[in-house]
């Protein structure tokens, strides 16, 4: 199974290698080696693209790198690798990053139950009519006999 949030892993791996003393560009290149998911590959083609001096925003390739929080993490990782302290604007992107990923689980929880309802209607639904009227019908054809 895919983790929940690759971006929220590579915030957290990256903010506790810091907190331990390591640059952001070790930081980044220890989530690298450790991780293999989308963001990932998205987050190799994003440095590649910053050290060959390309924005990378402007690119519409990777369109994964343009949702809001992934954006502000990049943005956050383009401050820290020019040098700028960026540790605290970390622990408050963790904040909000954890606040949407919980309102995600939770839309998906509410949901949930409806979706569940489906094999209810498929397939026990037809078997109770076929239970309920099943020996109605018997009747009802054996009295054409």
């Amino acid at each position: 199974m895919a983790p929940l949030a690759s971006p929220l892993e590579c915030l957290l791996q990256v903010r506790m290698d810091m907190e331990n003393g390591a640059s952001v560009r070790k930081a980044i290149h220890q989530y690298l080696d450790t991780h293999n998911n989308e963001f990932r590959n998205d987050l190799c083609e994003w440095i590649l693209e910053l050290d060959g001096g390309v924005d990378p925003f402007r690119r519409r390739a990777t369109l994964s790198i343009h949702r809001p929080h992934r954006r502000a993490l990049l943005e956050l990782l383009r401050q820290g690798l020019h040098g700028e302290p960026i540790l605290k604007a970390l622990g408050d992107l963790e904040m909000e990053m954890i606040d949407v990923c919980q309102d995600q689980v939770e839309v998906h929880l509410r949901r949930l139950p409806i979706l569940a309802l489906v094999p209810l209607m498929l397939f026990q639904v037809p078997a109770f009519l076929l239970l309920l009227f099943g020996p109605i019908l018997q009747d009802l054809l054996g009295s054409f006999v």
